[in-house]
């Protein structure tokens, strides 16, 4: 009777609740672990506090007057540390979201002219339909002709294949051809060089092709010529001779960043710095934190999702230095006139903007190109994820050296995402227009870094990744976010964040995109961009 009245006196529940404790503190480990974002010194406190809180509770199970303050606190460690497992497993989930492969969704739209009265693409039996190749985009183009083949139920199609976008337009509005079928991302290009086209012609159809973007820029043999590929059974060719100009720069010199999807077998339907031969590693350059790099942040003119291609009207180029804890933003203007490498070619240039349209790899060989440094990574984002990460981290305060729309003079409290785009966008109210408006982008990159790098963020910080999984497409890797975290806690030292922008003059210009047409560009400065790089390499240093 004895032996049973002791078994009766064991501590069953409480040692139920030192069970679930133990699974809960594992579990927890396990993600603190796999997050890898405190350091080892507060990672040792963090698991001398658990290992000390199970065996003080242990023990307490086993004291006649204290069992009870064991349960306690037993009860509450396990809704802590279930908490705790809840927002560690939510944030390396958001964070694998942010690191995993990137797709674009590219849309192609049918357009006809509104007084043909068509209004549906069955409607285009036997009518000549013309496509443009200037994404040097094949596998695209044949996703989107066994598409539009499908709606017309295989029926006999004329396809006229051109050399440009813009041809495409003219032969449209000249009654050339029936329909014509382009990337969505020309669109606003279009409607600005047109005022009247929308007016004039009607969308009866999109097509999505879902395209990969490379993790790293593919790097091939230098492409010097057009594509000149043969027409199919089915097509006619109509090209246009572009004149070439020359420019009192060396961005027109040999680069080496370069790309020819057709000399890379891995390259998947979209074709320009979408598809890759990932043979670039940044993890053997070592950890982030030890070396400086530089990173393009790239933004997209639109909207809603990020997913699809379009152009860049923001391209800074931030350079970091983990070491000396040291920031370099350098803008450079949507319009400036320059050579996008593996797309321009022969000596002809576009709009800084317009490399956006062929991929983000695209901007990022173009900037490389005007700067001759090497750029490891990319951040992408567009008006949405803007305003959605100014919201996520409670606003920012911002400095404005002149007085416009509702913006004073001096440091401006900016409390929503919202108001931040207007204060980035605004370029009318200024006398130096497109240069204001890029320090005045610098000036909130600034601010939004400087309230992230700071221990504040630890209120905000579940909805900044939260946020930043559903806004922002990059190339980093979880580890390097994770060591970029770990380096702030570790040592939260304020960072020095400087900014400068190249300049130019304004005239206007045929692009590349758009041949035959007029653009407003900007000639760039080459004294501005010398005295700029000069910048970039000694924070790389």
């Amino acid at each position: 009777m004895s032996d049973a009245k002791k078994k009766q006196r064991l501590p069953y529940a409480g040692l139920c609740l030192i069970l679930l404790q133990l699974i809960a503190t594992i579990v927890s480990l396990v993600f603190v672990l796999k997050l890898n974002i405190l350091p080892k010194r507060y990672l040792t406190i963090f698991v001398t506090f658990l290992v000390l809180s199970l065996v003080i509770n242990t023990v307490l199970q086993f004291r006649r007057k204290l069992h009870v303050l064991g349960k306690v606190f037993s009860v509450i460690m396990i809704a802590l540390l279930i908490a705790a497992c809840f927002y560690e497993y939510h944030t390396y989930k958001l964070l694998n979201k942010i690191t995993a492969p990137v797709y674009d969704e590219d849309e192609y739209i049918v357009v006809v002219l509104k007084e043909s009265k068509i209004s549906e693409v069955s409607q285009l039996r036997d009518k000549s339909i013309a496509m443009c190749d200037k994404l040097n985009n094949e596998e695209a183009l044949k996703q989107v002709k066994k598409d539009i083949e499908k709606d017309l139920s295989r029926t006999n199609i004329t396809y006229v294949m051109y050399d440009a976008v813009s041809y495409q337009v003219d032969a449209l509005l000249n009654k050339e051809v029936d329909a014509i079928v382009y990337n969505k991302s020309f669109a606003d290009i279009i409607n600005g060089a047109l005022p009247d086209y929308a007016d004039k012609v009607s969308v009866i159809k999109e097509y999505k092709v879902k395209v990969l973007v490379a993790s790293e820029i593919p790097v091939l043999e230098k492409k010097t010529t057009a594509s000149t590929e043969p027409a199919t059974s089915d097509s006619t060719e109509a090209t246009k001779p572009a004149e070439v100009e020359t420019f009192n720069d060396d961005l027109d010199r040999e680069s080496k960043y370069v790309y020819d999807p057709s000399r890379d077998p891995n390259a998947p339907a979209g074709g320009g710095y979408i598809g890759g031969d990932n043979t670039k590693d940044n993890s053997s350059k070592g950890p982030i934190t030890n070396r400086s790099f530089n990173i393009l942040i790239a933004g997209n003119d639109a909207y809603g999702s990020l997913a699809g291609r379009g152009r860049h009207d923001v391209n800074i180029l931030m350079t970091v230095n983990p070491v000396t804890k040291t920031i370099l933003l350098t803008n450079t203007p949507r319009d400036y006139y320059v050579p996008i490498p593996g797309v321009t070619y022969s000596g002809m240039r576009d709009k800084l903007t317009h490399a956006g349209i062929y991929g983000v790899w695209s901007s990022v060989a173009t900037i490389q190109n005007v700067y001759n440094v090497d750029i490891d990574y990319y951040i992408r984002l567009n008006f949405t994820s803007f305003i959605m990460l100014v919201d996520a981290i409670g606003g920012v305060d911002v400095y404005s050296p002149y007085d416009f729309l509702s913006f004073k003079k001096g440091m401006n409290h900016i409390a929503t995402g919202s108001r931040a785009l207007s204060f980035a966008r605004e370029r009318y109210s200024f006398g130096d227009g497109d240069n204001q408006r890029g320090r005045n982008q610098m000036a909130l990159i600034e601010a939004i870094l400087n309230k992230i790098l700071s221990p504040a963020i630890i209120t905000n910080y579940a909805q900044l990744v939260s946020t930043m999984s559903n806004a922002i497409q990059t190339n980093l890797t979880m580890d390097d976010i994770t060591s970029i975290a770990r380096m702030q806690i570790d040592n939260p030292a304020s960072w020095n964040i400087t900014s400068q922008a190249v300049t130019g003059y304004g005239t206007y210009r045929e692009c590349y995109s758009m041949p035959g047409w007029s653009l407003y560009v900007m000639i760039p400065n080459q004294e501005a961009i010398d005295g700029c790089r000069a910048k970039i390499e000694s924070v790389l240093r």
